[in-house]
C-alpha cells in the first residue's frame, strides 16, 4: 500500500519537522510513502528518505522561467531554478522514485511538453537507478477559479500522451481527473 502527503508551501504550520514527522509515522504503516510538498534542500530530502520516505512527486507548474516569475512573485517558490532542480536533489538524497508534471495550460503547451520530457531524460540519465514518472495535471474550467490561457483539449492532452508512451514506453504515466 502507498501513502500520498500533500503539503502546500513551507509554512509555520506545515513546515519540514512536521512533514518529516508525518512520514515517518506513515512509514509504520505503509510500504511505500510519497510526498508533494515545498521544494527542500539535498538534507532536507535525505531526511525524509530516512524517516521512510520512498518518493516525492513535483509540479514544476510552467517551465516558462518568464511566466513562472509572474505567476511567483514572492517567497520561496519564486525560485525557478531550486524548484526545478528538486527532483534531482530529491533522487540523489535516496528517494526511489519522482514525478514530474507540468500544470498544462498556463503556456503553450507543446513547449511544456518538450520540457517535461527533456527533464524526464535527464533524470533517467542522472539516476538511472531510479524511477520516474509523468503527470498530466491540466487547468480545466470550472475546476480552477483562473480560465486557462493555452486551453489543452481531450485531443491534444489524448496525443500528448501517446508521445510520450511512444518516446518513453517504459516510464509509469499518471492521469488525473478532476
Amino acid at each position: 500500500m502507498t501513502s500520498w502527503l500533500l503539503t502546500g508551501e513551507r509554512c509555520p504550520e506545515a513546515d519540514f519537522r512536521y512533514l518529516r514527522d508525518c512520514v515517518a509515522k506513515a512509514a509504520r504503516q505503509f510500504h511505500n510513502v510519497t510526498v508533494e510538498s515545498f521544494a527542500m534542500t539535498a538534507g532536507e530530502y535525505s531526511e525524509l528518505a530516512r524517516a521512510g520516505c520512498t518518493a516525492s512527486r513535483f509540479t514544476q507548474e510552467t517551465y516558462d522561467k518568464v511566466l513562472y516569475r509572474q505567476l511567483h512573485r514572492w517567497g520561496p517558490k519564486r525560485d525557478f531554478q531550486f524548484r526545478l532542480e528538486a527532483p534531482d536533489r530529491a533522487l540523489a538524497a535516496g528517494m526511489r522514485t519522482v514525478g514530474l508534471g507540468a500544470l498544462l495550460g498556463l503556456a503553450d503547451p507543446v513547449s511544456e511538453a518538450l520540457e517535461l520530457y527533456r527533464h524526464a531524460e535527464h533524470l533517467r540519465k542522472k539516476h538511472w537507478q531510479a524511477g520516474v514518472s509523468i503527470s498530466f495535471p491540466r487547468n480545466v474550467p470550472p475546476t480552477w477559479r483562473i480560465s486557462a490561457p493555452h486551453p489543452v483539449s481531450d485531443e491534444f492532452l489524448a496525443q500528448m500522451i501517446f508521445a510520450f508512451r511512444i518516446c518513453l514506453p517504459d516510464l509509469p504515466l499518471v492521469l488525473f481527473h478532476a
